[in-house]
């Protein structure tokens, strides 16, 4: 008979000690409806003509603001670069907004569950992916420019103005220069990593790295109203 116990090593013949597979750190920010990031490192964010993926992990709260900002960089009607996620009731709808134009996804976005959500454009294409299946494509040949170096929000609008305020938990934000899916696919199961592509990576993996930009590039955040605090909620 062998006798399975916790722990790494095994003892003699017949007693085995099997591990436990090591916990990840995961985490999230969450946004109580009164509270947004700001970065005023911005301007290496916004891929020009290029490719590009933006991706994260949300679970939306169905009481955010009528015209609830998730990131933006500007403010309306002259968004450089954003997503904005609508409604007065549910169902939430997703705005995808770039150099003042506006595509409107007239799908419903999951509300108080985790979703994962990629925007990518390849070769002027451009692909929005809801748990990794394909909802909308387009042709986008934009110059997605931000060389007035016009701060990115996370939460709402730079001003604060409450119909722009998100409330849910958010993690794993991404930026990557390059197209990092270009097909439908499995949502990750577990947190992102960052490569040479990588231009911000917000994982909120502990309360310590709340803010911590894992990209290498150091983009630094403040906090305004209320403060975005740390919860272990995570999607996995």
């Amino acid at each position: 008979m062998t006798l399975i116990l916790n722990s790494g090593f095994t003892l003699g013949p017949s007693v085995i000690l099997k591990s436990n597979p090591p916990l990840l750190n995961t985490g999230s920010m969450y946004f109580d409806g009164s509270s947004w990031l700001e970065t005023l490192q911005a301007s290496d964010l916004t891929p020009g003509t290029g490719d590009f993926t933006a991706e994260w992990w949300q679970n939306m709260d169905p009481n955010s603001g009528e015209n609830a900002r998730l990131w933006e960089i500007g403010l309306w009607s002259g968004t450089i670069w954003g997503v904005s996620e609508e409604g007065s009731s549910t169902p939430k709808l997703l705005y995808w907004d770039t150099q003042s134009v506006s595509y409107m996804l007239a799908g419903s976005l999951p509300l108080n569950i985790w979703a994962h959500v990629a925007i990518v454009r390849q070769s002027n294409t451009l692909t929005i992916y809801l748990n990794g299946a394909s909802i909308y494509t387009n042709s986008d040949s934009q110059n997605i420019d931000n060389s007035g170096n016009i701060p990115l929000t996370i939460g709402a609008e730079s001003t604060g103005n409450a119909n722009t305020l998100w409330k849910g938990y958010l993690t794993n934000f991404r930026i990557n220069s390059n197209a990092v899916y270009t097909q439908p696919f499995n949502p990750p199961t577990g947190p992102l990593t960052a490569d040479l592509n990588t231009k911000l990576l917000l994982l909120a993996d502990t309360s310590d790295n709340l803010l911590l930009d894992s990209s290498g590039l150091a983009h630094t955040f403040s906090q305004n109203g209320n403060g975005v605090v740390w919860t272990p909620n995570s999607p996995w």
